[in-house]
């Protein structure tokens, strides 16, 4: 059951420069990250959310099976950098590194899903606030213009050069995917667009005139978003936007898959679901207490997951319904839910957990 979940984000064409470029002082690297393979550094601290981390070094992943399994899951990658969230193919496993340490600074690393060896940095960044999803063979990260900083969308192919396909000047880059060889993106200014995932490509608005989207996902049909709690869609082609269900308390963390849309509502801790044609909005799990929140929803084939503040991860299939995945732990909230054939990964304060789906 291991799969792909990309990060995620969200005819009128607007006249958009993509241009090809490298960032600068990048080159093909491919070096062990000492950072994260060191045994002899003290373990970065962490903080909730995508806060940054403290300290040195981490020690080094485990080699094939990692750390012992605990009621977190098991320990994968310790002191990643604080990540605000991971993409994984048939391979690796991707984030970047928001915190400097002692050896390295911002970089978009790897680490290999099976066998014993350490992260690898892809390439070197020049900042913090950076998304990342895979489509094999590339991987695509996102700087999202953070305290004033230019918003790109970069594609890493297997030389390791980051080539620019998108650059968004000072509109922030505040989410994006990528599916079947097209960016999809939405800036903090309310507008959502794609470009095909190639240096060069002129982008094209799908619908605008929103708020900051707080999320975003696409599949065949449709780029899903919420903005101040509306729950919106259009067609990958554009065309009319349409509301399929608002939430007066909020929105966050949506995901698809071929029948229905889902995601967290604020306030009470409900993952909550609508058909991606429309429909009565329904509630999937019931609040179980105030001291838990939903932290996470992600789709993998056919099975829905959701994380929570206490760690736990769950997983509902229609035949079977709610199951636990992992316990509640102490490892702090779960967030970033991906999937390969068999294992969910996600994190938690400063550090990458796995545990068999």
């Amino acid at each position: 059951m291991r799969r792909l979940v990309t990060a995620l984000i969200p005819a009128v064409s607007v006249a958009l420069t993509a241009c090809v470029g490298t960032l600068p002082g990048s080159s093909p690297d491919e070096s062990t990250d000492a950072a994260a393979a060191g045994s002899g550094g003290s373990t970065g601290g962490s903080t909730g959310g995508t806060g940054a981390a403290t300290g040195g070094a981490g020690p080094a992943m485990g080699g094939a099976g990692g750390t012992p399994a605990t009621r977190e899951g098991e320990l994968f990658v310790p002191g990643p950098g604080a990540p605000m969230n991971l993409a994984v193919d048939s391979t690796y496993l991707y984030w970047a590194r928001q915190i400097p340490n002692d050896t390295g600074g911002f970089a978009l690393m790897k680490a290999p899903l099976h066998g014993a060896g350490p992260p690898v940095r892809i390439a070197p960044l020049t900042t913090s606030g950076v998304w990342v999803a895979v489509e094999e063979p590339n991987v695509y990260f996102a700087q999202d213009g953070y305290a004033g900083q230019s918003s790109f969308i970069y594609q890493v192919g297997l030389n390791g050069v980051p080539a620019m396909i998108a650059s968004e000047g000072m509109d922030r880059i505040a989410k994006f995917a990528v599916r079947h060889g097209t960016v999809y993106w939405a800036d903090g200014w309310g507008n959502l667009k794609k470009a095909a995932a190639m240096a060069g490509a002129t982008p094209t608005m799908l619908a605008t005139g929103f708020g900051y989207p707080q999320s975003m996902t696409v599949d065949d049909r449709n780029v899903y978003w919420v903005s101040d709690g509306h729950i919106m869609k259009v067609g990958i082609a554009g065309g009319q936007s349409t509301e399929l269900a608002y939430s007066s308390t909020g929105a966050d963390s949506l995901a698809v898959d071929g029948s229905h849309l889902y995601w967290i509502r604020g306030n009470d801790n409900a993952v909550m679901q609508v058909g991606i044609d429309g429909g009565a909005v329904e509630a999937v799990n019931a609040p179980t207490n105030t001291d838990q929140y939903v932290s996470s929803v992600a789709i993998d084939a056919s099975v829905l997951y959701w994380a929570d503040s206490l760690g736990a991860v769950f997983a509902r299939t229609p035949a079977d319904g709610v199951r636990v995945v992992v316990p509640r732990g102490g490892a702090g909230p779960a967030r970033g839910l991906v999937f390969d054939a068999t294992d969910a990964y996600w994190i938690a304060g400063d550090q990458i957990y796995r545990a068999p789906k």
